[in-house]
């Protein structure tokens, strides 16, 4: 019987039998396309609210991700805006593995997508040193550096002045430092990035971080 003589479910059988993989192909491809479409044109972006760096602190993949919808979700942030999480670890005691890590991670620093510190003494010192901090004092509003127990600051000296100021905050005792165990051998520290522009966002961010 020709194709032309078949009944019209006979025809839908016949290109279904012998067309199924290419109309298979064809409509898979065409969700692919248009979900393309929607995310390239269409989707708002999601916008970084406050990116928060663990440095020298592991965290799994899961952990970034959790902790990051944690952050985003105390805050109440809409939908296109979100508090990104990082670290930055390496047990590895190659030096090309190592440079890789500080080169990725001064790149997202440089880029402002990186707003809040978290690392230990050490670090902390070191990152001051190079100039990457605002003195907790000089960059919280005076309310919200008074209410701080002045036993939890890390004075450092100031590498502009010489003088020793408050650079960072003890969050060990944090629910966030104690349910990721972010260096639990040692004190857990907070410092600023002098991000004025986004300065609100870096403050309510701080508040959610610190809750015990």
């Amino acid at each position: 019987m020709k194709f032309k003589d078949l009944s019209f479910f006979g025809k839908l059988h016949h290109i279904w039998y012998y067309y199924r993989w290419h109309i298979i192909g064809t409509i898979l491809g065409t969700i692919a396309l248009a979900s393309l479409v929607y995310t390239m044109f269409i989707k708002t972006p999601t916008q970084t609210y406050c990116g928060v760096a663990i440095y020298d602190q592991f965290l799994s993949m899961e952990d970034n991700m959790a902790l990051s919808a944690e952050l985003t979700s105390a805050l109440s942030l809409p939908s296109d805006q979100a508090v990104t999480v990082q670290s930055f670890y390496t047990d590895s005691n190659d030096i090309t593995v190592e440079t890789d890590m500080n080169q990725k991670f001064n790149t997202y620093l440089y880029a402002g997508e990186i707003h809040i510190i978290i690392s230990d003494e050490e670090y902390i010192k070191a990152f001051t040193a190079a100039d990457y901090f605002a003195p907790a004092d000089e960059f919280l509003p005076k309310d919200k550096f008074a209410a701080i127990d002045k036993n939890r600051l890390l004075y450092v000296k100031d590498p502009q002045s010489g003088k020793e100021k408050p650079f960072a905050i003890d969050i060990s005792d944090s629910a966030v430092a104690k349910k990721y165990k972010l260096f639990t051998d040692k004190k857990a520290y907070l410092a600023f990035v002098p991000m004025e522009e986004i300065k609100d966002n870096l403050t309510a961010t701080y508040d959610v971080i610190i809750k015990k």
